[in-house]
């Protein structure tokens, strides 16, 4: 049955995995914010209505990283390298991103990294999707790394829902960049660090330029989402 989108419901979530306690939440971009959103909650349901959630971290990826992990899973290698590095015993991560937000209003700066990790431990998932946040220092370099301790929040995968979650995405990405072209906006407005995304080493990818200019305007971006 179709969603109804005038019960109340989030119409602008593209996907939602619950776990035990928590739940994996991805966000469709907006014209003023041309990101996907992935929000990993934290909820009880013992406590009252409206007051159930206790706990969200949330990190924002420009259209072509979200486009470049997607390639990732449709083509194997994050599979492939979830299985290398189980078979490796290793606590290397499969992908992740790294970013923060600056001091506001008072408040130190934060930091907040998103990682997939292969599920070592359970039997319903594949990986783990994670976010981290804590405080944070700013280098030299701009970047914000971790002054100490990292908060984190976890959300279990399969393949299967992780193969049907990029199928959404990439969906709702085709949809809004349509509507962009028909509304007349046709330049990109996502910002993205100029480098590629950590690239998976397991098997050669046929296009490593997802964070170039490549990708800043829709008409490419509409022809790249496959």
């Amino acid at each position: 049955m179709a969603k109804i989108y005038n019960d109340g419901r989030n119409a602008n979530q593209i996907y939602k995995k619950n776990g035990n306690g928590v739940f994996l939440e991805v966000l469709a971009p907006e014209p003023d914010f041309q990101k996907i959103t992935i929000k990993i909650s934290k909820y009880n349901v013992n406590n009252d209505k409206g007051n159930r959630i206790e706990k969200t971290y949330s990190y924002f990826l420009s259209l072509p990283e979200i486009l470049g992990l997607c390639r990732y899973v449709n083509n194997g290698s994050i599979k492939r390298m979830s299985d290398k590095i189980k078979k490796d015993n290793s606590n290397q991560v499969i992908w992740s991103k790294q970013g923060g937000s600056p001091a506001s209003k008072g408040n130190p700066p934060r930091c907040r990294i998103l990682s997939i990790i292969p599920a070592t431990r359970s039997r319903y998932a594949n990986v783990i999707f994670k976010i981290e946040e804590g405080e944070a220092r700013v280098t030299k370099e701009g970047l914000f790394a971790p002054a100490g301790r990292l908060d984190a929040l976890s959300v279990g995968i399969t393949f299967d829902e992780l193969y049907g979650m990029c199928e959404y995405i990439k969906v709702r990405i085709q949809a809004f960049a349509t509507w962009m072209q028909m509304s007349g906006n046709y330049t990109y407005s996502g910002k993205t660090q100029e480098q590629p995304p950590e690239p998976i080493k397991n098997e050669p990818e046929e296009r490593t330029d997802y964070g170039s200019n490549a990708y800043e305007n829709y008409n490419t971006l509409f022809y790249n989402v496959g």
